[in-house]
C-alpha cells in the first residue's frame, strides 16, 4: 500500500521539486473540521490518490490552527484546502 509522505516545511517540499516536473502542494486542514477528517481518512489513504499525489507532487501538511500564517499567505478560508504552488514556493 502507498502512503503519502508528507514534507515537514516549505523548504524540503522545494528541495524536493528543484529541477524536476513536480511542485509543491500544501494541504489545509483543521483539527476539528469533518471534511478535513473525512478527507485524511478516506480519501488521502486511497491507494490512487496517494500514487497521484506523490507522482505530481512533493505534498505537506498543514494545520490551519498551528499555521495561521501560512493559511493567510495562501488565502485559505475554510479546510480542507489544497493549494498547489509555484517552483519557488509562491502562490501559482
Amino acid at each position: 500500500m502507498n502512503r503519502i509522505t508528507w514534507k515537514k516545511n516549505m523548504t524540503e517540499a522545494l528541495n524536493e521539486v528543484k529541477g524536476g516536473t513536480r511542485l509543491p502542494m500544501i494541504f489545509f486542514f483543521g483539527q476539528e473540521c469533518e471534511g478535513s477528517k473525512k478527507m485524511i481518512n478516506e480519501v488521502l489513504t486511497d491507494e490512487k490518490v496517494a500514487v497521484a499525489i506523490e507522482r505530481e507532487t512533493a505534498p505537506m501538511m498543514v494545520d490551519v490552527d498551528k499555521d495561521r500564517e501560512l493559511a493567510r499567505r495562501f488565502k485559505v478560508e475554510w479546510t480542507p484546502a489544497f493549494v498547489i504552488c509555484a517552483h519557488d514556493g509562491g502562490r501559482g
